[in-house]
């Protein structure tokens, strides 16, 4: 039972992921934080203009990681409701075979679905 809820919950993550464009929300606050970095760097910017951008990335970031967060959530609820219903889900899911599995169906998955 446990294997199968397993399945189950992997590829509801897999297409709950590339529903909400999870991928792209990555990339757009890791290339956030590079121009914060690089902005950090060179300090071209005057005071004034360098604490407008300042702020503007500060609120990019917020709104990215707020997206990511509310992303998550349901996620972890879902999870939750599951190991409600099978109380060691969430010790099988952290060993070494509920993460292979995981693994496995996620690739398997995807390769099905990538052959269509």
């Amino acid at each position: 039972m446990k294997y199968i809820l397993i399945i189950i919950l992997s590829i509801f993550f897999y297409e709950f992921f590339n529903h909400f464009n999870f991928k792209e929300l990555l990339k757009e606050y890791f290339s956030t934080l590079k121009k914060l970095k690089n902005n950090f760097r060179k300090n071209k910017f005057s005071d004034l203009k360098s604490e407008q951008f300042y702020t503007e990335i500060s609120k990019k970031l917020f709104i990215i990681s707020s997206k990511i967060l509310l992303l998550f959530l349901p996620l972890i609820l879902f999870f939750i409701l599951f190991d409600l219903y099978n109380k060691d889900l969430l010790k099988f899911f952290l060993s070494i075979k509920g993460i292979s599995t995981s693994l496995f169906t996620i690739l398997l998955y995807f390769y099905l679905i990538k052959k269509k």
